[in-house]
């Protein structure tokens, strides 16, 4: 059963959060953060009415350069933060915030095809699970701590 997307960015609507029930509107999600400046081009995503276990990825796009990075965070009494897994360095096409507030950067093999990150975000809406059409690399504890405490920060109340 798809779930329905609760998706908090700098959108078009001006709302504090959007709902996304289609992939078409995922789509547009990319195509918004894609066409977005610097500091707009993130958003977090969640499965609406979905609270246990709390699931959030994490998407920022680099639109110039037709790239993504993705983190999934879960909460299931214990919280671990993966972060999307290229298996290549980047090329320093550009860099991308795990978390903007701290300015902490995704590992530069973080770095997906729009096409990829596309694909991602429909698989979470389809399985409300951590996608598995990518690669995952644990953040490590500290940057798993400091990513989710400052993300749950941001989430407007």
């Amino acid at each position: 059963m798809p779930y329905t997307i609760e998706a908090y960015y700098a959108n078009p609507q001006g709302a504090d959060s959007v709902l996304l029930s289609a992939a078409e509107e995922l789509d547009g999600l990319v195509d918004d953060l894609a066409a977005a400046g610097p500091e707009d081009r993130d958003a977090l995503l969640y499965l609406a009415g979905v609270e246990v276990p709390a699931r959030e990825l994490r998407v920022e796009v680099d639109g110039q350069a037709s790239v993504g990075a993705l983190s999934f965070t879960e909460d299931t009494g214990s919280t671990a933060t993966w972060f999307s897994h290229s298996g290549h360095g980047g090329g320093g096409l550009t860099t991308l915030y795990a978390d903007r507030v701290s300015r902490m950067p995704f590992p530069p093999d973080a770095l997906l095809p729009l096409d990829t990150v596309r694909q991602a975000l429909r698989e979470f809406r389809r399985t409300g699970q951590r996608p598995t059409c990518v690669d995952w690399q644990p953040a490590g504890f500290q940057l798993a701590a400091a990513a989710c405490a400052l993300t749950w920060l941001q989430v407007p109340a």
